[in-house]
Parts: C-alpha cells; sequence; structure tokens
C-alpha cells in the first residue's frame, strides 16, 4: 500500500480532532444500536491518533480492540494518551496483520474516514475472511455536505466534497451485492462549534484534505483572508454514513 499519511502532524491532527470526540462516541453509539450481539474483538483500520478506536472502547467495554495504522508517528501518540486495558496499537501494514491473525479473527472491522484510500487494494471481499461467521465490515464514511461545511480554499474545497459525492454513496450500497453480505446503512449528523484558532493551525500545517495540493503562500494568504472577520468560532456538520456489511 502506498503510504499517503506522511503528510500528518500528529499533535496538531490529535488537537484538532479530539474537538469531535463527545460526536465519534455517539456515532458508534448507533452503531452499537445497529448490532444484534456484542463484538468480542474488533480491529479498527487506519486507526491514526486513535479518536475512533477510544470510541470504540467505550462503547463497547470489555471487547478486544486492536488498532493499526502504518504511520509511526501517529501510534506513538495514540499509545501515549489512550491506555484503556481492552486495547492495543500496532504499526503496520493492514495486510500484514491480517495475514498473521489468520481468518475469521474479528467480529468487526471498522474503517472511518479512510476506506476511501486503499479500498481497491484491501476490498470488501478480502477483509470478509477474516470476519467471524456473524461479524460485520463498518466503514464510516464523512457525507459531501459535512466535507463542504468545512472552510477551505475553493480548490480544496471543491475536492474534498467531490471525494464524498456521487457516485461514491451508490457504489457504497451497491458493493455487497454479490459477496455474500448484507447491508445496514445508518446516517448521524451534529453541528458542532469550534475555536477558530484550532482551525488556522490545522489549515496551516495541511491536515484537512486536499490543502498539501496548494503551495504554502496561497494557504497562508487563505488564512489571512479567512482571519479578517475576527470571530473566535466556527461552526461545523460533522455528519457520517454507516455502512454495515454484515456476514451471512
Amino acid at each position: 500500500m502506498i503510504k499517503t499519511i506522511d503528510r500528518f502532524q500528529s499533535e496538531t491532527y490529535d488537537r484538532f480532532f479530539s474537538l469531535f470526540a463527545s460526536y465519534d462516541e455517539e456515532l458508534i453509539g448507533i452503531l452499537s444500536r445497529l448490532l444484534t450481539e456484542k463484538p468480542h474483538k474488533i480491529l479498527d483500520l487506519a486507526c491514526g491518533v486513535g479518536l475512533s478506536t477510544k470510541a470504540l472502547s467505550l462503547n463497547f467495554e470489555g471487547s478486544e480492540i486492536v488498532g493499526v495504522d502504518i504511520d509511526p508517528s501517529l501510534i506513538s501518540l495514540a499509545k501515549k494518551k489512550i491506555n484503556f486495558p481492552n486495547t492495543r496499537f500496532q504499526c503496520c501494514e493492514i495486510s500484514e496483520l491480517l495475514e498473521k491473525v489468520g481468518e475469521k479473527s474479528f467480529d468487526i472491522i471498522f474503517v472511518k474516514s479512510a476506506y476511501h484510500y486503499f479500498e481497491d487494494e484491501i476490498s470488501l471481499s478480502y477483509l470478509k475472511k477474516f470476519l467471524q461467521d456473524d461479524g460485520a465490515i463498518v466503514v464510516a464514511e464523512r457525507t459531501a455536505r459535512s466535507a463542504g461545511s468545512y472552510p477551505l480554499p475553493e480548490i480544496a474545497s471543491v475536492y474534498w466534497k467531490n471525494i464524498f459525492s456521487e457516485p461514491r454513496p451508490t457504489r457504497r450500497v451497491n458493493s455487497p451485492s454479490s459477496l455474500g453480505l448484507s447491508l445496514l446503512v445508518s446516517c448521524y449528523g451534529k453541528f458542532l462549534t469550534v475555536p477558530k484558532s484550532l482551525y488556522i493551525d490545522a489549515v496551516r500545517e495541511n491536515q484537512l484534505v486536499g490543502l498539501w495540493m496548494l503551495q504554502s503562500h496561497f494557504v497562508s494568504d487563505w488564512i489571512e483572508q479567512f482571519s479578517e472577520d475576527g470571530s473566535a468560532s466556527l461552526e461545523i456538520l460533522e455528519e457520517f454514513w454507516l455502512y454495515v456489511y454484515r456476514n451471512t
């Protein structure tokens, strides 16, 4: 797999996206109510600094949870900040971990905000091999209107919204038909107020999608214009689809 997350700065990324911790817990809470049985073992793919892993741990107490990511700086911070007894982290390729654990190892394979980066290499049919017979693959994916609620330079904003616009949602719905997977879909959104200073820090260090395409002076000029109104905060729509692919 091609490593694309080396552009992330773990401390800045964590400071900003930790603002959405309560939303993450609520989103996973919805997932817990969609499941028919409590999972014993959960794999959190591309877990980054462990924000989704923490939300899983808080909602599934007693479940064994493994977070995996290929970026050592992100995993190092996750290990430092998250010390639940039921949770551990590993820095490696996803396929490397899966081949080591063997087939039918997990009740849930979860991935939030990242599956579109590697779905061609780590397909649903491949992941299915590592599910228990009654397990589920859960893809949490941002909605296009959520991406559009993040103020960004126009080229980055259009790029981010296009990632999640049609035909992607339709492909997500159609994909399980020939794989022996049933599909349950839910969506949850919430408007959140975030400090403008932390948002600007995230933009300045290119922690939001699409910004790394732009030259630094272009981003700096945009930040200067964005700061002119003097407001201390901004409102963002955090909204995700939950695609729950159940093994049948």
